[in-house]
């Protein structure tokens, strides 16, 4: 007797990549199925909502009568073939950047979502299927501020003269954190070194002086750490330390081991780039004020007991001459 066959479907995706490209007058969508099928017969799925159909391709093949009643058709035959279907999407204008939702007949497996947004973004959030990226940047922030609390209470606990209170050491860890989280150390370390040095002068010229160019050199770093801070907060896109399953900064990547109804969907939230270097000239401009008060008790630890010692004049057997 001839076996019955088994329920199911005769099509199976084996492979499913999605690739989103916004821009600013709208969006490219791009996606590519790895089909099995069993039967020969037409594979038939629903284009996006707004979404205007530029090209199919089958085993890269164009084909001329893609598109009826609204669905993409794809003459299969038994076997394993590769489909590349390419949409124009209307431009979004909010604030959640999504990838298009994409129904599929059959279930399908090994899928692959990429999200590419415009370079005017400032991405700060992102959801989507479990293996994606993550924006690293909110755990460093997390890290900022209980390192600006915990300073702000060590001045305050031991009566230190650094000029910043908790307010103060949050706008500077903030500001710093998105360009350069490595200099904020070089100057966190110049005001208590400083404080260091007003507490307690060295006895020895020499002493002194090696503390006095060390502290010099201090400043320099510190002063170049700001230096490179300023300009690149206002030119510059923010580092929000974009990683996971290949993903860098404006391009995200996806992936999903299988789905039952359609593809899944992945999405980042994300603000204007002119709102980061907007609130980071309001940043730079309060920072400019705050430095003149910092640079002048920095002047007043650095010249206390004297900005340079000379060395003891060697002595010798004669009497010292009239008048020295």
């Amino acid at each position: 007797q001839r076996p019955e066959p088994a329920p199911g479907p005769t099509v199976t995706v084996e492979r499913a990549r999605l690739d989103q490209r916004s821009g600013a007058r709208g969006a490219e969508l791009e996606v590519e199925l790895e089909l099995r099928s069993s039967l020969g017969g037409d594979y038939r799925l629903r284009a996006p909502v707004g979404a205007a159909l530029q090209r199919v391709e089958l085993d890269g093949a164009p084909q001329t009568r893609p598109e009826q009643d609204g669905e993409v058709v794809l003459p299969l035959h038994p076997g394993v073939q590769r489909a590349r279907i390419a949409w124009q999407l209307g431009a979004d204008g909010g604030f959640w950047t999504t990838t298009a939702p994409l129904a599929l007949p059959t279930p399908a497996t090994n899928i692959e979502l990429g999200l590419q947004l415009p370079a005017d973004r400032w991405p700060l959030w992102v959801r989507g299927p479990d293996l994606g990226p993550a924006l690293l940047y909110w755990g460093v922030l997390g890290v900022v501020v209980a390192v600006a609390i915990a300073l702000g209470l060590a001045v305050r606990r031991w009566r230190l003269s650094i000029p910043l209170s908790i307010g103060q050491w949050l706008l500077l860890g903030i500001g710093m954190s998105t360009i350069n989280t490595a200099g904020s150390l070089a100057v966190v370390a110049w005001f208590f070194a400083l404080e260091a040095r007003r507490r307690k002068l060295p006895e020895r010229p020499l002493t002194h002086n090696l503390i006095q160019l060390a502290l010099i050199v201090l400043t320099l770093i510190a002063v170049a750490s700001l230096a490179y801070t300023i300009p690149q907060s206002l030119l510059a896109a923010p580092d929000m330390q974009v990683t996971g399953n290949g993903s860098s900064h404006l391009d995200y990547r996806w992936y999903q081991d299988r789905t039952q109804t359609g593809l899944p969907q992945g999405a980042v939230f994300s603000l204007p780039l002119w709102s980061y270097r907007l609130a980071m000239l309001a940043w730079s401009l309060w920072f400019a004020f705050a430095l003149l008060g910092w640079a002048r008790w920095g002047w007043d630890c650095l010249t206390q007991g004297g900005l340079w010692r000379r060395g003891a004049a060697r002595t010798t057997g004669e009497p010292p001459a009239a008048g020295s």
